[in-house]
């Protein structure tokens, strides 16, 4: 996936992930204009378990302090050797919920 540097923004947004099965917090690392976002997870338990094709709502505060909750589709995942953290590639499922406003706005 090559994105220009004028679709993506890095960002460093708290966000909340939540699935049928699980939770956990992380950040945003950056947005694309494409709907796709990459999120580095800390998972409450040992383990978030998103695979590709999975859905999660990603919940955050945007700098102006706007809240978004966005249904997301996992697009790829990522858990590094130390298993600490996990990196996910999310495809915004319906990005008329105010994320174009956020993407437009940073």
């Amino acid at each position: 996936m090559i994105m220009s540097p004028l679709s993506k923004k890095i960002v460093s947004f708290k966000a909340e992930l939540s699935s049928e099965s699980t939770a956990a917090t992380g950040f945003i690392e950056n947005l694309s204009r494409d709907n796709i976002i990459f999120v580095k997870a800390f998972p409450v338990s040992k383990s978030l378990n998103l695979i590709p094709g999975e859905t999660v709502n990603v919940k955050f505060h945007s700098d102006s302090g706007k809240e978004l909750c966005l249904n997301c589709k996992v697009k790829w995942a990522f858990s590094p050797l130390h298993n600490l953290t996990q990196n996910y590639w999310l495809e915004v499922a319906d990005p008329q919920t105010g994320y174009e406003e956020i993407f437009q706005t940073i």
